[in-house]
């Protein structure tokens, strides 16, 4: 079964890759104990805009 995540999780991942520029993607994700993949969405869904699900 997928992992579902919170709103809140969802907006503190990008707050922590945007508070966080020495660190790639992929070291925030693995920091966060997430799939990289995954924060690439939420990133990609916060610059256009679009709401979180959660």
């Amino acid at each position: 079964m997928r992992q579902q995540y919170s709103k809140d999780f969802k907006q503190n991942a990008v707050v922590y890759v945007q508070t966080h520029p020495e660190l790639s993607v992929a070291q925030c994700a693995r920091n966060l104990g997430i799939n990289e993949n995954t924060l690439h969405n939420w990133l990609r869904k916060f610059r256009k805009g679009e709401e979180f699900r959660g």
